[in-house]
C-alpha cells in the first residue's frame, strides 16, 4: 500500500464521546488521562499496550492515538455486540496525517508480540490491502493483519476529522445531537455494513 491508496483513516468511538473528540481531538490513552469519557477498550489488551514500546523512540504505545486502516475489524465486532451498533460511530480522519511528525505504522494489531513498527508513510509498503480490506478474518494471522494501525503521537487534531460514520438512522440522529453546533453535523453518514448489523429475523 501507499498513502495514495488510503481515502480515510478510522477511529472507533462511542457516540457519547463525539463532542469531546471534535472539540479536543482523538487523544492517546495517556493524554486523555482522567478526563470523562466512555472507553471501548478491552482491559486485557490495554494492559499489554501499556507495556509496549514503539521503536526507535521507545515511546509507550499508550502515548499514541491509534487509527485503523479498516475499522470493520475484530474490535468493532466485539464492541458492536457488547454496546449495540447504535451506540457507536467511526470518526473518519484525513490521511494527510500519515505524513505527520513521528507517525508510525503497525503492520497489524500493535498489542501483539509479532507486530512490526515502521515510520509513516513508507511503512505502508509492508501492508497488503488484500489483508486489511477483507470481508472476514478466518485465521489468527488474518485477524491480526486486518487490525493494522496508524499511530499518531499524543493527539489527532480536530481539524483533521473529515466526517462520521454510523450504523443506522437512529445512530445518525444521536450523533447529530451529540455534535451540537459542530460543522460535522452535516457529515454524518449511515454505513451499516461497517458495524456488523444483526441478521434480520
Amino acid at each position: 500500500m501507499t498513502s495514495g491508496d488510503i481515502k480515510e483513516l478510522q477511529f472507533i468511538a462511542p457516540i457519547e464521546n463525539l463532542y469531546s473528540i471534535v472539540s479536543d481531538g482523538i487523544m492517546s490513552h495517556e493524554r486523555i488521562g482522567s478526563r470523562p469519557h466512555r472507553s471501548v477498550a478491552d482491559r486485557e489488551v490495554q494492559a499489554r499496550r501499556e507495556e509496549k514500546r514503539v521503536p526507535p523512540s521507545q515511546r509507550s504505545l499508550h502515548s499514541y492515538a491509534n487509527l485503523y486502516l479498516n475499522a470493520r475489524n475484530p474490535m468493532m465486532f466485539r464492541v458492536a455486540k457488547e454496546m449495540g451498533q447504535d451506540a457507536l460511530c467511526i470518526v473518519c480522519v484525513d490521511p494527510a496525517i500519515l505524513h505527520g511528525d513521528g507517525v508510525m505504522i503497525a503492520d497489524h494489531n500493535a498489542a501483539t508480540t509479532s507486530c512490526t513498527f515502521y515510520g509513516s508513510p513508507g511503512g505502508l509498503a509492508h501492508i497488503d490491502a488484500r489483508d486489511v480490506f477483507v470481508e472476514w478474518w478466518t485465521t489468527d494471522e488474518s485477524k491480526r493483519k486486518i487490525m493494522a494501525e496508524v499511530l499518531v503521537p499524543d493527539v489527532v487534531l480536530p481539524r483533521l476529522i473529515m466526517g462520521i460514520r454510523v450504523g443506522s438512522k437512529e445512530a445518525q440522529a444521536a450523533a447529530i445531537t451529540a455534535l451540537r453546533e459542530s460543522w460535522l453535523r452535516d457529515h454524518v453518514r449511515v454505513d451499516s455494513h461497517m458495524f456488523f448489523p444483526p441478521d434480520p429475523q
